[in-house]
């Protein structure tokens, strides 16, 4: 039985950032008893791990347990003669932040401080996860484009609440007939979405990603004519399918800004903010 099989892990933050960390790496071969405990590894530099079994098919479930990120698993293969070179991305445990690094609000995109009402004088004394909520989803609504016309924020008049998850938002009627004409979004139960009195609501439409979904809940008000959009990054999938995640952090009704965030960057959206651990 060989057992010339080596595998490469390289180890990174959502930024693409070598992992400023240590790791627990464990590795299992599905159809043998074979296993490699590798406890404390600086995961600023490559892990080679040599003498891996390609019998069997070679597969083996791999844990990788950091110290101040989310801990991932996943399931590789590995071959007779041959180095398999896998980079693994962690996202942020949020329990393990120690600074945001959040825009001053003169910093901020033209659009979004025009949807806020230029109020830069209440920026500062927000709390942080309610920025950095707002920022994830002004991120995700410019990402999200129609074609031949504009991004979903360009649709937005004026945000009037936001919360750490979601923003409630005066928007121009047109984005409800791009938004449900369009191959990005298929639509949802808005149950979860219920209107304010004197308002009806129109539908709730979401992205087809895996996760990190933009969700858009449409409400008319009959007498005005008047559109607004319950606006929030759907994290039902959550990090855990983002990343292969092993454990699951309850994060309650809402989803955690910073978890959005990874998701986010991971996706290739510039979130506009960082996230910093310990």
């Amino acid at each position: 039985m060989s057992n010339n099989g080596t595998l490469i892990l390289g180890f990174f933050d959502v930024y693409r950032n070598r992992l400023n960390d240590r790791v627990d790496v464990h590795l299992k071969h599905t159809e043998h008893s074979h296993y490699v405990d590798v406890i404390d590894h600086n995961a600023t530099k490559e892990l080679v791990v040599h003498g891996l079994h390609p019998c069997h098919g070679g597969r083996y479930q791999l844990q990788v347990i950091p110290r101040s990120y989310r801990p991932v698993g996943r399931f590789v293969r590995v071959y007779e003669n041959y180095g398999v070179r896998r980079h693994l991305i962690l996202p942020i445990d949020r329990r393990c932040v120690t600074r945001v690094e959040i825009p001053a609000f003169y910093e901020l995109p033209e659009d979004l401080q025009r949807a806020v009402d230029g109020r830069g004088e209440l920026w500062e004394t927000i709390d942080v996860q309610h920025r950095a909520g707002l920022l994830n989803l002004y991120a995700k609504m410019k990402y999200v484009r129609f074609p031949e016309y504009h991004d979903v924020f360009f649709f937005v008049e004026e945000i009037y609440h936001f919360l750490p998850a979601r923003l409630f938002a005066r928007v121009h009627g047109f984005l409800y007939h791009l938004v449900t004409h369009s191959d990005r979004f298929h639509e949802v139960s808005g149950l979860l979405h219920p209107p304010q009195p004197g308002w009806l609501r129109k539908g709730s439409y979401k992205t087809r990603e895996r996760c990190g979904n933009l969700q858009v809940t449409f409400y008319i008000c009959p007498a005005t004519g008047e559109h607004t959009a319950d606006i929030d990054i759907d994290n039902h999938r959550g990090t855990e399918h983002a990343f292969d995640v092993i454990e699951h952090l309850v994060t309650g009704k809402d989803s955690h800004p910073y978890d959005i965030h990874s998701i986010l960057e991971l996706q290739g959206i510039n979130t506009g903010y960082k996230v910093f651990v310990e």
